[in-house]
């Protein structure tokens, strides 16, 4: 049986991927993924201290808004600065998804991503991204 029909979809952004692409992403996503790792190097390179400082401080938002960047992309300079640990590249894409569910619980977080709500607030505790509602609630 032929699979020549069969469609495969980039893991990144879901377009399709070239016949003869035998990886799982496409080409323009792998390009983006290569510049962007290029720009975290060069702004890790000269700010790590101010980086690390700031992350002790305020989480992974505060070094967002110190970066003038976007959290996603504060994710990636903490992991190159080695201040969150190493990840899979499966384990970075559930990371950037949880970004985007940072204002709902951890039960409904982890429902949106088949994860556990402990898992949840576990990663949410490495990225100090806890919201500030449920720790005040847990202290009382």
């Amino acid at each position: 049986m032929s699979t020549a029909g069969v469609a495969v979809l980039c893991s990144s952004c879901g377009g399709r991927l070239a016949r003869d692409n035998t990886g799982t992403v496409c080409s323009p996503c792998r390009r983006t993924h290569i510049e962007n790792a290029a720009h975290v190097g060069a702004v890790t390179s000269r700010d790590g201290p101010r980086i690390t400082e700031t992350f002790a401080a305020e989480g992974l938002f505060g070094v967002a808004d110190e970066l003038n960047c976007s959290p996603q992309d504060a994710l990636d300079v903490l992991l190159n600065l080695q201040l969150v640990p190493f990840v899979s590249a499966k384990r970075r894409l559930l990371l950037r998804a949880l970004l985007d569910h940072k204002d709902e619980s951890h039960i409904a977080a982890g429902e949106a991503l088949d994860i556990s709500r402990w898992t949840v607030a576990t990663y949410r505790r490495q990225l100090g991204t806890e919201r500030p509602e449920s720790t005040a609630t847990s202290a009382s």
